[in-house]
């Protein structure tokens, strides 16, 4: 069957074009009311930067973290794992690499860029998600796993300690 480039196109404009209905996870919700008083939190997305700021939009992510980085505003060759997205949030944030700790999914390009920087990096990991079945490649993993963002702030606490101890 033949394929209609001017339907394609069109299907494209008004998926990228339309305003998003989205919720958070529930525990990305709790995650931010928990860790918000005691620490800095920013968000870095990929994707078409018009697309991805109607879905921070529609999630009101905006008023709720200090500082969000569109990587697509570097241009689609700095898209993650590209350093420079992620350098842009460092700064923004006033962090040093060796105090921030990066959270994804997706063990495909989350955490390659954010190890090359020095961040602590922290996948989690939904099973029934997009990238809950995918299982890194060498160098590509998160430094610790997690299934829920609920187990992040006793990690972060933990992490904290082990770190006063080693220096």
């Amino acid at each position: 069957m033949p394929h209609d480039d001017a339907l394609i196109a069109e299907l494209v404009r008004a998926y990228r074009s339309h305003d998003p209905q989205l919720t958070l996870f529930e525990d990305a919700d709790r995650l931010i009311e928990v860790l918000c008083p005691r620490y800095g939190l920013g968000l870095l997305t990929d994707g078409p930067a018009d697309v991805q700021r109607r879905k921070v939009k529609a999630l009101g992510l905006q008023s709720r973290v200090e500082a969000i980085v569109y990587s697509d505003d570097f241009g689609r060759e700095h898209w993650k794992p590209s350093p420079i997205p992620y350098l842009e949030l460092l700064r923004k944030m006033h962090v040093d690499p060796s105090h921030a700790v990066y959270v994804g999914d997706n063990p495909k390009k989350d955490f390659i860029g954010a190890r090359r920087l020095g961040l602590q990096t922290v996948r989690i990991r939904r099973l029934n998600t997009e990238h809950g079945h995918v299982e890194p490649s060498h160098n590509f993993e998160a430094d610790h796993e997690i299934a829920s963002l609920d187990a992040l702030p006793e990690w972060l606490v933990a992490n904290e300690r082990s770190n006063r101890h080693a220096a």
